[in-house]
Protein backbone atom coordinates (compact mmCIF):
# COMPACT_ATOMS: atom_id res chain seq x y z
CA UNK A 1 0.00 0.00 0.00
CA UNK A 2 1.03 3.56 -0.67
CA UNK A 3 0.86 6.76 1.16
CA UNK A 4 1.21 10.12 -0.15
CA UNK A 5 1.78 12.95 2.11
CA UNK A 6 1.93 16.45 2.29
CA UNK A 7 4.15 19.23 3.75
CA UNK A 8 2.96 22.05 4.89
CA UNK A 9 4.33 25.70 5.91
CA UNK A 10 3.72 29.37 4.58
CA UNK A 11 6.16 31.98 2.75
CA UNK A 12 7.04 33.19 -0.70
CA UNK A 13 9.48 30.36 -2.11
CA UNK A 14 7.61 27.14 -4.23
CA UNK A 15 9.22 23.71 -4.19
CA UNK A 16 10.10 23.78 -8.15
CA UNK A 17 10.68 20.87 -9.90
CA UNK A 18 11.20 19.90 -13.21
CA UNK A 19 11.00 16.22 -14.80
CA UNK A 20 12.17 14.77 -18.31
CA UNK A 21 11.56 11.93 -19.93
CA UNK A 22 13.88 9.18 -19.46
CA UNK A 23 16.97 9.19 -21.42
CA UNK A 24 19.14 6.39 -19.66
CA UNK A 25 22.16 7.90 -18.80
CA UNK A 26 21.93 10.57 -21.15
CA UNK A 27 20.93 14.46 -20.61
CA UNK A 28 18.48 15.48 -23.74
CA UNK A 29 18.03 19.07 -24.78
CA UNK A 30 14.76 19.39 -23.66
CA UNK A 31 14.09 22.51 -26.94
CA UNK A 32 11.51 21.14 -29.01
CA UNK A 33 13.62 22.13 -32.30
CA UNK A 34 10.49 21.95 -34.72
CA UNK A 35 8.27 24.04 -32.78
CA UNK A 36 11.96 26.51 -31.61
CA UNK A 37 10.24 26.38 -28.46
CA UNK A 38 11.68 27.19 -24.68
CA UNK A 39 11.02 25.91 -21.52
CA UNK A 40 10.96 29.18 -19.05
CA UNK A 41 10.96 29.72 -15.57
CA UNK A 42 8.19 31.59 -14.25
CA UNK A 43 9.71 32.72 -11.50
CA UNK A 44 9.29 36.48 -10.57
CA UNK A 45 12.75 37.32 -9.86
CA UNK A 46 14.73 35.97 -12.65
CA UNK A 47 16.97 38.59 -14.36
CA UNK A 48 19.13 38.49 -17.76
CA UNK A 49 21.40 40.49 -19.38
CA UNK A 50 23.15 39.58 -22.76
CA UNK A 51 26.82 41.09 -23.14
CA UNK A 52 28.71 40.85 -26.51
CA UNK A 53 32.04 40.05 -25.71
CA UNK A 54 33.71 39.82 -29.46
CA UNK A 55 32.39 42.41 -32.24
CA UNK A 56 35.17 40.99 -34.66
CA UNK A 57 33.84 39.93 -38.35
CA UNK A 58 33.07 35.98 -37.56
CA UNK A 59 30.69 36.81 -34.78
CA UNK A 60 28.26 39.04 -38.05
CA UNK A 61 25.18 37.21 -37.63
CA UNK A 62 26.08 35.14 -34.46
CA UNK A 63 22.90 33.74 -32.64
CA UNK A 64 23.52 34.00 -29.34
CA UNK A 65 23.34 30.90 -26.86
CA UNK A 66 20.09 30.45 -25.23
CA UNK A 67 19.80 28.64 -21.66
CA UNK A 68 16.68 26.79 -21.90
CA UNK A 69 16.04 25.74 -18.17
CA UNK A 70 17.96 25.30 -14.87
CA UNK A 71 17.60 23.19 -11.38
CA UNK A 72 17.29 23.93 -9.15
CA UNK A 73 14.78 26.81 -10.10
CA UNK A 74 14.11 29.72 -9.25
CA UNK A 75 12.43 30.59 -6.14
CA UNK A 76 13.60 26.83 -5.16
CA UNK A 77 14.54 25.38 -1.08
CA UNK A 78 17.83 23.70 -1.32
CA UNK A 79 18.18 20.94 1.35
CA UNK A 80 21.11 20.64 3.73
CA UNK A 81 24.03 19.17 2.60
CA UNK A 82 25.43 18.76 -1.59
CA UNK A 83 23.59 20.20 -4.21
CA UNK A 84 23.55 19.41 -8.10
CA UNK A 85 23.37 22.32 -10.49
CA UNK A 86 22.10 21.64 -13.87
CA UNK A 87 21.51 23.53 -17.11
CA UNK A 88 19.93 22.90 -20.44
CA UNK A 89 21.35 25.00 -23.30
CA UNK A 90 20.96 25.24 -27.06
CA UNK A 91 23.34 27.07 -29.85
CA UNK A 92 21.82 27.94 -32.66
CA UNK A 93 25.14 27.69 -34.80
CA UNK A 94 26.16 24.94 -32.79
CA UNK A 95 28.91 26.83 -30.97
CA UNK A 96 30.49 25.37 -27.95
CA UNK A 97 28.98 26.68 -25.00
CA UNK A 98 30.32 27.42 -21.87
CA UNK A 99 28.43 27.43 -18.74
CA UNK A 100 29.51 29.36 -15.31
CA UNK A 101 27.81 29.48 -11.81
CA UNK A 102 28.49 32.08 -9.31
CA UNK A 103 26.89 32.41 -5.96
CA UNK A 104 26.16 35.99 -4.62
CA UNK A 105 29.80 36.97 -3.56
CA UNK A 106 30.94 36.74 -7.51
CA UNK A 107 32.57 33.39 -6.73
CA UNK A 108 32.43 30.73 -9.37
CA UNK A 109 30.84 27.76 -7.78
CA UNK A 110 31.62 25.60 -11.10
CA UNK A 111 32.28 25.66 -14.67
CA UNK A 112 32.22 24.08 -17.63
CA UNK A 113 31.19 23.17 -21.75
CA UNK A 114 28.08 21.71 -22.44
CA UNK A 115 28.00 18.21 -23.41
CA UNK A 116 26.86 18.08 -27.54
CA UNK A 117 22.97 17.61 -25.43
CA UNK A 118 23.25 20.56 -24.65
CA UNK A 119 23.80 19.27 -20.69
CA UNK A 120 25.86 19.88 -18.18
CA UNK A 121 26.01 19.52 -14.29
CA UNK A 122 27.99 20.01 -11.04
CA UNK A 123 28.10 19.21 -7.63
CA UNK A 124 27.75 22.31 -5.25
CA UNK A 125 29.79 20.66 -2.08
CA UNK A 126 30.96 24.46 0.02
CA UNK A 127 29.11 25.34 2.19
CA UNK A 128 26.24 27.94 1.42
CA UNK A 129 24.89 30.81 3.54
CA UNK A 130 21.55 30.07 5.20
CA UNK A 131 18.51 31.80 3.93
CA UNK A 132 17.70 33.95 0.75
CA UNK A 133 21.04 34.29 -1.79
CA UNK A 134 21.03 34.73 -5.28
CA UNK A 135 23.16 33.01 -7.87
CA UNK A 136 23.91 33.75 -11.20
CA UNK A 137 24.13 31.46 -14.67
CA UNK A 138 26.53 32.88 -17.27
CA UNK A 139 26.64 31.19 -20.26
CA UNK A 140 28.31 31.93 -23.70
CA UNK A 141 30.02 31.17 -26.93
CA UNK A 142 32.78 33.02 -28.92
CA UNK A 143 31.04 36.56 -29.74
CA UNK A 144 27.79 36.76 -26.95
CA UNK A 145 27.82 36.16 -23.07
CA UNK A 146 24.12 36.03 -21.15
CA UNK A 147 23.91 36.07 -17.85
CA UNK A 148 20.56 35.04 -15.94
CA UNK A 149 19.72 35.75 -11.95
CA UNK A 150 17.58 33.93 -9.70
CA UNK A 151 16.95 33.30 -5.88
CA UNK A 152 17.06 30.37 -4.12
CA UNK A 153 16.71 29.72 -0.20
CA UNK A 154 19.02 27.57 1.36
CA UNK A 155 18.02 25.72 4.90
CA UNK A 156 19.72 25.23 7.72
CA UNK A 157 21.38 22.37 9.54
CA UNK A 158 24.45 19.93 8.94
CA UNK A 159 25.60 17.12 6.98
CA UNK A 160 27.97 14.43 8.04
CA UNK A 161 28.32 11.43 6.06
CA UNK A 162 31.30 10.29 8.33
CA UNK A 163 30.86 11.71 11.25
CA UNK A 164 34.08 14.39 13.08
CA UNK A 165 35.08 13.32 16.51
CA UNK A 166 35.78 16.75 17.05
CA UNK A 167 31.71 18.13 16.74
CA UNK A 168 30.86 15.25 19.12
CA UNK A 169 30.74 14.64 22.98
CA UNK A 170 31.07 11.11 23.27
CA UNK A 171 30.42 9.36 26.34
CA UNK A 172 30.61 5.94 28.23
CA UNK A 173 30.98 3.46 25.67
CA UNK A 174 30.53 5.54 22.54
CA UNK A 175 33.26 6.02 19.65
CA UNK A 176 33.45 6.98 15.90
CA UNK A 177 35.08 4.34 14.27
CA UNK A 178 37.79 5.03 11.80
CA UNK A 179 35.28 4.95 8.84
CA UNK A 180 33.38 7.87 10.82
CA UNK A 181 30.56 5.35 11.60
CA UNK A 182 29.56 5.64 15.56
CA UNK A 183 29.93 2.66 17.26
CA UNK A 184 27.33 3.18 20.79
CA UNK A 185 27.87 -0.01 22.36
CA UNK A 186 30.24 -3.19 21.66
CA UNK A 187 29.70 -6.45 22.08
CA UNK A 188 29.92 -6.72 25.59
CA UNK A 189 27.17 -6.54 28.58
CA UNK A 190 25.70 -3.70 30.47
CA UNK A 191 27.31 -1.04 28.24
CA UNK A 192 25.96 2.60 28.16
CA UNK A 193 27.41 5.26 25.29
CA UNK A 194 26.04 8.46 24.34
CA UNK A 195 27.15 10.48 21.34
CA UNK A 196 25.81 14.38 21.06
CA UNK A 197 26.75 16.83 18.41
CA UNK A 198 27.57 20.04 20.07
CA UNK A 199 29.01 21.80 17.84
CA UNK A 200 25.39 23.23 16.66
CA UNK A 201 22.32 23.81 18.15
CA UNK A 202 18.64 23.11 16.74
CA UNK A 203 15.43 24.10 17.24
CA UNK A 204 13.76 21.10 19.10
CA UNK A 205 10.22 22.16 17.73
CA UNK A 206 10.98 22.25 13.65
CA UNK A 207 13.90 19.80 12.55
CA UNK A 208 14.01 17.23 10.25
CA UNK A 209 16.37 14.51 10.65
CA UNK A 210 17.59 11.41 8.51
CA UNK A 211 20.53 8.84 9.70
CA UNK A 212 21.20 4.95 9.18
CA UNK A 213 20.84 2.21 11.49
CA UNK A 214 22.16 -1.19 12.14
CA UNK A 215 22.18 -3.02 15.10
CA UNK A 216 24.00 -6.57 15.03
CA UNK A 217 26.39 -9.11 16.16
CA UNK A 218 24.94 -10.44 19.73
CA UNK A 219 21.64 -11.59 21.60
CA UNK A 220 19.18 -8.85 20.74
CA UNK A 221 19.71 -5.75 23.16
CA UNK A 222 18.71 -2.95 24.11
CA UNK A 223 18.28 -0.51 21.59
CA UNK A 224 18.94 3.21 20.72
CA UNK A 225 17.17 6.62 20.64
CA UNK A 226 17.53 9.94 18.63
CA UNK A 227 17.52 12.41 21.03
CA UNK A 228 16.95 16.06 21.26
CA UNK A 229 18.49 17.37 24.66
CA UNK A 230 17.06 20.48 25.93
CA UNK A 231 20.35 22.48 26.07
CA UNK A 232 18.22 24.96 28.95
CA UNK A 233 18.13 21.95 31.44
CA UNK A 234 20.51 19.40 30.87
CA UNK A 235 23.15 17.99 33.16
CA UNK A 236 24.38 14.96 31.60
CA UNK A 237 24.79 13.44 28.40
CA UNK A 238 23.59 10.02 29.54
CA UNK A 239 20.63 8.78 30.96
CA UNK A 240 19.80 5.05 32.37
CA UNK A 241 21.61 1.73 30.89
CA UNK A 242 19.62 -0.99 30.15
CA UNK A 243 16.07 -0.75 29.15
CA UNK A 244 16.61 3.26 29.59
CA UNK A 245 18.55 2.90 26.31
CA UNK A 246 20.73 5.85 27.64
CA UNK A 247 18.33 8.74 27.32
CA UNK A 248 15.71 6.88 29.58
CA UNK A 249 15.24 6.82 33.51
CA UNK A 250 12.85 7.02 36.89
CA UNK A 251 11.50 3.51 36.35
CA UNK A 252 12.74 0.47 38.40
CA UNK A 253 14.33 -1.11 35.56
CA UNK A 254 17.24 1.07 35.21
CA UNK A 255 19.22 2.95 37.78
CA UNK A 256 19.51 6.47 35.43
CA UNK A 257 17.85 9.81 35.35
CA UNK A 258 16.15 10.70 31.77
CA UNK A 259 17.83 12.98 29.40
CA UNK A 260 15.80 16.11 29.31
CA UNK A 261 14.14 16.87 25.74
CA UNK A 262 12.81 14.52 23.14
CA UNK A 263 13.32 11.05 22.33
CA UNK A 264 12.39 8.38 19.70
CA UNK A 265 13.65 5.28 20.49
CA UNK A 266 14.30 1.85 17.99
CA UNK A 267 13.89 -0.69 20.34
CA UNK A 268 15.05 -4.73 19.49
CA UNK A 269 14.48 -6.08 23.24
CA UNK A 270 11.20 -6.71 25.24
CA UNK A 271 11.83 -6.41 28.70
CA UNK A 272 8.96 -7.99 30.07
CA UNK A 273 6.87 -7.21 32.95
CA UNK A 274 9.04 -3.83 32.73
CA UNK A 275 7.67 -1.04 30.66
CA UNK A 276 8.04 -1.50 27.08
CA UNK A 277 4.52 -1.10 25.07
CA UNK A 278 4.63 -4.11 22.96
CA UNK A 279 7.27 -7.40 22.54
CA UNK A 280 8.13 -6.65 19.19
CA UNK A 281 10.42 -4.50 18.13
CA UNK A 282 9.25 -0.98 17.64
CA UNK A 283 9.66 2.80 17.26
CA UNK A 284 8.25 5.40 20.52
CA UNK A 285 8.77 8.34 21.03
CA UNK A 286 9.04 10.31 24.64
CA UNK A 287 9.49 13.61 26.72
CA UNK A 288 12.16 13.54 29.43
CA UNK A 289 12.89 10.21 29.23
CA UNK A 290 9.91 8.91 30.69
CA UNK A 291 10.27 5.49 29.17
CA UNK A 292 7.06 3.82 30.74
CA UNK A 293 4.71 6.33 29.16
CA UNK A 294 5.23 6.65 25.32
CA UNK A 295 3.21 9.27 23.98
CA UNK A 296 2.98 7.54 20.60
CA UNK A 297 4.66 4.34 19.79
CA UNK A 298 4.57 1.67 16.68
CA UNK A 299 5.76 -1.91 16.28
CA UNK A 300 7.93 -2.14 13.33
CA UNK A 301 9.58 -5.19 11.43
CA UNK A 302 12.71 -6.79 11.86
CA UNK A 303 15.66 -4.26 12.85
CA UNK A 304 18.17 -6.52 13.88
CA UNK A 305 20.15 -8.50 11.84
CA UNK A 306 19.43 -7.19 8.72
CA UNK A 307 21.71 -4.57 7.76
CA UNK A 308 21.49 -0.70 7.64
CA UNK A 309 17.94 0.69 7.76
CA UNK A 310 17.45 4.30 6.93
CA UNK A 311 15.86 6.21 9.28
CA UNK A 312 13.61 9.55 8.82
CA UNK A 313 12.41 11.93 11.21
CA UNK A 314 10.17 15.06 11.15
CA UNK A 315 8.82 16.93 13.57
CA UNK A 316 7.22 20.25 13.00
CA UNK A 317 5.14 20.49 15.99
CA UNK A 318 3.00 19.13 17.52
CA UNK A 319 3.42 16.59 14.59
CA UNK A 320 5.71 13.93 14.38
CA UNK A 321 6.57 11.97 11.29
CA UNK A 322 9.12 8.47 11.69
CA UNK A 323 10.07 6.43 8.47
CA UNK A 324 12.13 3.72 8.50
CA UNK A 325 13.40 2.37 4.94
CA UNK A 326 10.33 4.17 3.25
CA UNK A 327 7.87 2.64 5.47
CA UNK A 328 5.54 5.23 7.77
CA UNK A 329 5.34 4.24 10.98
CA UNK A 330 4.15 6.75 13.05
CA UNK A 331 2.27 10.02 11.36
CA UNK A 332 0.38 12.49 14.19
CA UNK A 333 0.01 14.85 16.51
CA UNK A 334 1.41 14.53 20.40
CA UNK A 335 1.12 16.85 23.06
CA UNK A 336 4.90 17.99 24.82
CA UNK A 337 6.59 20.33 25.12
CA UNK A 338 9.02 20.94 21.80
CA UNK A 339 10.20 24.39 22.58
CA UNK A 340 13.84 24.49 23.72
CA UNK A 341 16.94 24.98 21.82
CA UNK A 342 18.95 21.64 21.41
CA UNK A 343 21.38 18.94 20.70
CA UNK A 344 21.08 16.35 18.33
CA UNK A 345 22.14 12.89 19.26
CA UNK A 346 21.84 9.46 19.82
CA UNK A 347 22.19 7.01 22.81
CA UNK A 348 22.40 3.26 23.36
CA UNK A 349 23.18 0.71 25.76
CA UNK A 350 22.98 -2.80 26.54
CA UNK A 351 22.04 -5.36 29.53
CA UNK A 352 22.37 -8.71 29.96
CA UNK A 353 21.79 -9.27 26.73
CA UNK A 354 24.19 -7.53 23.61
CA UNK A 355 24.18 -6.08 20.10
CA UNK A 356 25.90 -4.12 18.40
CA UNK A 357 24.45 -0.53 17.37
CA UNK A 358 26.00 1.72 14.51
CA UNK A 359 25.05 5.20 12.91
CA UNK A 360 26.10 7.05 9.99
CA UNK A 361 25.28 9.37 7.28
CA UNK A 362 23.50 12.08 10.05
CA UNK A 363 21.90 14.70 8.19
CA UNK A 364 19.91 17.25 10.30
CA UNK A 365 17.79 20.30 8.71
CA UNK A 366 15.65 23.14 10.09
CA UNK A 367 12.89 24.86 8.40
CA UNK A 368 14.11 28.08 7.41
CA UNK A 369 12.69 28.39 4.61
CA UNK A 370 8.56 27.54 4.15
CA UNK A 371 6.66 27.54 1.78
CA UNK A 372 2.40 27.84 0.86
CA UNK A 373 2.68 24.80 -1.71
CA UNK A 374 2.56 21.44 -1.06
CA UNK A 375 5.04 18.90 -1.60
CA UNK A 376 3.41 14.88 -2.34
CA UNK A 377 5.67 12.38 -0.50
CA UNK A 378 4.93 8.90 -1.16
CA UNK A 379 5.49 6.06 1.58
CA UNK A 380 4.46 2.64 2.08
CA UNK A 381 2.13 1.49 4.91
CA UNK A 382 3.93 -1.67 6.08
CA UNK A 383 1.06 -4.46 5.79
CA UNK A 384 2.85 -7.93 7.65
CA UNK A 385 3.42 -6.20 11.18
CA UNK A 386 3.31 -8.75 13.80
CA UNK A 387 -0.24 -8.72 15.30
CA UNK A 388 -0.50 -6.24 18.51
CA UNK A 389 -3.74 -6.60 19.71
CA UNK A 390 -4.33 -5.43 23.31
CA UNK A 391 -7.36 -6.30 25.41
CA UNK A 392 -7.83 -5.97 28.58
CA UNK A 393 -10.25 -6.96 31.39
CA UNK A 394 -10.81 -5.31 34.82
CA UNK A 395 -12.72 -7.74 37.84
CA UNK A 396 -13.48 -6.03 40.53
CA UNK A 397 -13.29 -7.95 44.16
CA UNK A 398 -14.28 -6.53 47.43
CA UNK A 399 -12.48 -7.87 50.30
CA UNK A 400 -14.16 -6.44 53.08
CA UNK A 401 -16.62 -4.02 54.53
CA UNK A 402 -17.29 -2.10 57.96
CA UNK A 403 -19.92 0.09 56.87
CA UNK A 404 -18.09 3.28 57.34
CA UNK A 405 -15.20 2.07 54.90
CA UNK A 406 -14.13 -0.68 52.55
CA UNK A 407 -11.41 -2.26 51.01
CA UNK A 408 -11.26 -4.02 47.40
CA UNK A 409 -9.02 -5.06 44.42
CA UNK A 410 -9.19 -5.53 40.46
CA UNK A 411 -7.73 -8.11 38.51
CA UNK A 412 -6.34 -6.44 35.41
CA UNK A 413 -6.08 -9.41 32.73
CA UNK A 414 -4.34 -8.63 29.03
CA UNK A 415 -6.76 -10.72 26.58
CA UNK A 416 -4.75 -9.74 23.69
CA UNK A 417 -2.03 -11.04 21.81
CA UNK A 418 1.06 -8.96 22.68
CA UNK A 419 1.93 -6.90 25.83
CA UNK A 420 0.48 -3.89 27.02
CA UNK A 421 0.73 -0.98 28.89
CA UNK A 422 -2.80 -0.48 31.04
CA UNK A 423 -4.73 2.12 32.83
CA UNK A 424 -7.91 2.05 34.26
CA UNK A 425 -10.72 4.76 35.74
CA UNK A 426 -12.98 3.86 38.26
CA UNK A 427 -15.65 5.88 40.59
CA UNK A 428 -15.18 5.68 43.88
CA UNK A 429 -17.59 5.91 46.77
CA UNK A 430 -15.75 8.01 49.51
CA UNK A 431 -12.50 9.13 49.43
CA UNK A 432 -9.07 6.66 49.66
CA UNK A 433 -6.97 6.12 52.05
CA UNK A 434 -4.46 3.76 50.84
CA UNK A 435 -3.48 1.45 47.45
CA UNK A 436 -1.20 -0.27 46.72
CA UNK A 437 -0.42 -1.92 42.69
CA UNK A 438 -0.96 1.35 40.97
CA UNK A 439 -0.59 5.10 40.92
CA UNK A 440 -3.70 7.27 41.51
CA UNK A 441 -4.66 10.83 39.86
CA UNK A 442 -8.13 11.77 40.92
CA UNK A 443 -10.62 12.94 37.91
CA UNK A 444 -13.11 14.50 38.71
CA UNK A 445 -15.63 12.36 40.45
CA UNK A 446 -14.04 9.35 39.37
CA UNK A 447 -9.92 8.10 40.04
CA UNK A 448 -7.62 6.71 37.47
CA UNK A 449 -5.22 3.78 38.16
CA UNK A 450 -2.04 3.14 36.52
CA UNK A 451 0.74 0.25 36.93
CA UNK A 452 3.42 0.76 38.82
CA UNK A 453 7.24 0.09 37.26
CA UNK A 454 6.77 -3.65 37.61
CA UNK A 455 3.42 -4.25 36.54
CA UNK A 456 2.89 -1.48 33.80
CA UNK A 457 3.13 -3.75 31.29
CA UNK A 458 1.57 -6.68 31.18
CA UNK A 459 2.34 -9.76 28.78
CA UNK A 460 -0.41 -11.53 26.57
CA UNK A 461 -2.29 -14.12 28.24
CA UNK A 462 -0.97 -13.05 31.92
CA UNK A 463 -3.18 -10.54 34.62
CA UNK A 464 -1.99 -7.98 37.35
CA UNK A 465 -3.77 -6.46 40.33
CA UNK A 466 -4.07 -3.42 42.00
CA UNK A 467 -5.92 -2.36 45.10
CA UNK A 468 -7.54 0.39 47.39
CA UNK A 469 -8.90 1.12 50.58
CA UNK A 470 -11.64 4.11 51.11
CA UNK A 471 -13.75 5.72 53.80
CA UNK A 472 -17.29 6.68 52.88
Amino acid sequence: MLIFSLLFACSEYELNTITFPDQGTEKENPLDLSTDSLIEDDGEDVYENITEISTGSECDGNAPPELITWTPASQSILDVGDALLEAWVHDEDGDDVWITWLDDSGSIIGEGFADENGYISIDWMDERPIGEQRIQIQIQDDCIQKMTDFEVCQEAGYSQDELQLDRWNLEGSAEILSDGVLELTGLETFQLGSAFMTDEIVLGNEVEIRFEYKTEGGTGADGISLTALDTTRMTSFLGGSGCGIGYGGNTSCTDGIGLPGWSIELDSWFNGELPDPTSHDHVAMSFDGDIANPVVWSPTHELEETGWHVVEIFVHAPHIRVVIDNYLYIDEDVAGDFDFPAYIGFTGSTGGQTNLHSIRGLVVQESVCSTDEEEEVEYLIPEDLPESTIDFSFTYHQDSDWGAGYCGRVVVQNNGSSAGVWSYPYAIDGHIQSSWGATVTEDDDSWMFQGENHNRSVDAGQQTSFGFCVNR
